[in-house]
């Protein structure tokens, strides 16, 4: 139980830094995926933002994340995104990693 009670709390942390970067990030029309999962965020972009282009974006600043259409198994019900794993990351990461994403989304919308 202890390790179940350590791991709850590492989650709660996280979750509280995706939670601090949640506004911001809408007025850029990301938005959060409800329900994603707890050790992965999905955000999904605006239609103006290329997906391919804004990863290797931050993959130049030091953000890995993963393309969305990993996540699809069918083009039909895709919503360009991209997935961010929190499974490992700590929470000042995820702070300035949200941060980078939403730079480079209002860069991308001009």
């Amino acid at each position: 139980h202890k390790h179940v009670r350590a791991i709850e709390k590492e989650l709660a942390g996280r979750l509280r830094a995706v939670a601090e970067h949640r506004t911001a990030l809408q007025e850029c029309a990301v938005h959060f995926v409800p329900r994603s999962g707890c050790f992965y965020l999905y955000l999904t972009l605006p239609a103006r933002v290329p997906e391919t282009r804004l990863i290797n974006a931050l993959r130049g600043q030091g953000v890995l994340v993963t393309p969305g259409y990993y996540y699809y198994s069918s083009r039909t019900f895709y919503e360009p995104g991209i997935r961010i794993s929190l499974a490992r990351t700590a929470p000042e990461d995820i702070h300035r990693g949200l941060e980078i994403i939403r730079r480079e989304v209002r860069r991308f919308l001009g």
